[in-house]
């Protein structure tokens, strides 16, 4: 079984075979430095850096059909917010809390229930292993479409 959908990409290229390589070219990039970017944010403590890198790379994520994948980068970004909020140690800019607050207000009941039961740094390392193991997976199939 297949972890990535190439459709969207394959749209996208319009059968432009030179634009696809360098799109798969440039996700296998991002797949493989996301383990260690994410490991880094984690280690160093910059929950706020690792929300927005989980928030980005998300969408990329679903791009490819990663849709587990793409769960466990929203739930990193929203247990880093979470700690991030709750965080004596941490000064945020009030219009910075304010935004995070709202967002963790408009989460969906079941998303916030298992962030708030869940809000640890050893949660978010788990979720980091979940996505290394999938981006490894996903550089591979590319991997195999040049063999």
């Amino acid at each position: 079984m297949h972890l990535l959908d190439f459709s969207y990409v394959d749209k996208a290229c319009a059968g432009d075979r030179t634009m696809r390589a360098e799109l798969l070219g440039l996700f296998a990039e991002q797949m493989r430095s996301l383990g260690a970017t994410l490991d880094a944010l984690l280690e160093n403590d910059s929950l706020e850096a690792l929300a927005r890198e989980a928030h980005s790379v998300k969408s990329t994520a679903l791009s490819m059909g990663m849709d587990e994948m793409a769960a466990s980068l929203k739930k990193i970004e929203v247990v880093s917010k979470k700690l991030l909020l709750s965080s004596v140690s941490v000064e945020l800019a009030p219009s910075r809390r304010q935004l995070y607050e709202e967002q963790m207000n408009s989460l969906q009941p079941d998303l916030n229930e298992w962030a708030e039961a869940n809000m640890s740094k050893k949660t978010l390392h788990d979720l980091i292993r979940f996505c290394k193991l999938q981006s490894s997976r996903a550089v591979s199939e590319i991997g195999q479409l040049d063999g």
